[in-house]
């Protein structure tokens, strides 16, 4: 089930409001034939539970001249449970998820002739916990115990953020920009960025930029119990990870022939140190599961290309 809401108004021709929510509910039932040491084979109810809730509301103030004030506040929440119940049974076990996230974000747009100047902060907080509740047998008798696989934290992101976008002439825009980053548990780090554009004329477009990047590990990364053992595998958090970063170039030209015809050709390369992701090479067997983790792989490269080529078929086809 979805239940969406958008409402907007515009207040004294230069203030404009925007508010957004949106309620989530899924549930999917699965079933598996299991088989439990002492006590049998069962049909097993797999049920899982989706709860998720998003609210945003914008404001969008108007300074004139191209220049405005934006302001942006919103709140995440999810809940989520995945449930392993044998059938004729009271054993099993529930699995419980959640995550929380409020952010605030200001940016300002200032326009100066040639130039046009962007800054800004943002603010956001991201609470998460995981926790296992299982049901035993002890005798004659039924036991619940709660196991903690995830305990409750706070992670907090502060940011500043500042760029400049310059026309020096004609046909060439340059773009500086930076940004500044705060991480709890991680500390300071600053996020540098250089772009440029080259027009020569209407047929032609050249860009080209460069600039560092920085990851901090997500929740499910950190300690999260992804568990598909019905499927044969289980990923599981790594709470000693650290945080990713990198140097990255891309550019790309842009050829429009006609009007409604456009060819685009780019390439990137990202030199990335610390790289988090899944490492398959360290699985650990235990009966018909297999058990990864999340690592940080020393110095990876990665590089592509592209080329797009898009046409125009009168007022509403576009291929």
């Amino acid at each position: 089930s979805v239940i969406g809401l958008r409402v907007g108004a515009r207040f004294a021709d230069r203030v404009d409001v925007q508010l957004r929510a949106r309620w989530l509910r899924q549930e999917l039932d699965g079933l598996e034939s299991m088989a439990y040491p002492g006590i049998g084979r069962f049909l097993t109810d797999l049920p899982t539970i989706t709860n998720r809730i998003a609210l945003h509301a914008l404001t969008t103030i108007h300074l004139g001249r191209a220049s405005s004030l934006r302001l942006s506040a919103a709140f995440q929440d999810s809940d989520d449970s995945s449930g392993t119940i044998p059938q004729g049974s009271q054993l099993g076990q529930t699995q419980h998820s959640a995550q929380r996230m409020p952010s605030f974000e200001a940016t300002a747009t200032i326009a100066d002739g040639p130039r046009t100047w962007v800054a800004g902060a943002r603010l956001q907080a991201q609470h998460l916990s995981q926790h296992l509740e299982q049901r035993h047998s002890m005798g004659d008798e039924i036991t619940t115990s709660t196991v903690e696989e995830v305990a409750p934290i706070w992670q907090l992101t502060a940011a500043a953020y500042a760029q400049l976008q310059w026309k020096l002439a004609r046909i060439f825009t340059l773009l500086p920009g930076v940004r500044f980053e705060y991480h709890n548990p991680y500390g300071f780090v600053v996020a540098p960025r250089l772009a440029l554009a080259l027009r020569p004329s209407d047929t032609w477009m050249l860009r080209t930029s460069a600039g560092r990047g920085y990851r901090t590990p997500s929740p499910q990364e950190l300690g999260f119990n992804f568990d598909h053992s019905i499927y044969g595998y289980k990923v599981i958090g790594n709470a000693s990870l650290s945080p990713e970063s990198s140097w990255g170039v891309n550019g790309d030209v842009t050829f429009r022939p006609h009007g409604h015809i456009t060819v685009r050709a780019g390439a990137f390369a990202n030199w990335v140190d610390d790289l988090i992701d899944i490492d398959l090479s360290a699985g650990k067997s235990s009966g018909s599961v297999v058990t990864y983790s999340y690592s940080n792989f020393a110095r990876v490269t990665t590089a592509g290309a592209q080329v797009l080529l898009a046409c125009r078929l009168g007022e509403r086809l576009l291929v």
